[in-house]
C-alpha cells in the first residue's frame, strides 16, 4: 500500500511506483517505462519508437510541471 513506507524503503523510494524486477528496483514511472523499454526489447513497445518516447517525456515534463506544479503549488 503506498502509505508502507518501510516496504519500499531498501528499494531507495519514498515513493510509489517502484517496480522490483530480479534483483533491479527502478522507482518513478517515467524511470520505470524507459527501463522496461530498454531491458525487454523483445515485448510489445510502449513507446513505438524515439518519436513516441521523445513525446512521452514531453508530456512527462509537462505533467510533472504544469499539471503537478499548479495542482500543489
Amino acid at each position: 500500500r503506498f502509505s508502507e513506507k518501510d516496504a519500499i524503503a531498501p528499494h531507495q523510494s519514498d515513493k510509489v511506483p517502484v517496480l522490483i524486477d530480479g534483483e533491479t528496483s527502478v522507482a518513478d514511472s517515467w524511470a520505470i517505462a524507459n527501463y522496461l523499454e530498454d531491458t525487454y526489447p523483445d515485448r510489445p513497445s510502449l513507446f513505438g519508437g524515439e518519436g513516441g518516447r521523445a513525446m512521452g517525456r514531453m508530456l512527462n515534463w509537462w505533467g510533472d510541471t504544469v499539471v503537478l506544479g499548479g495542482i500543489f503549488p
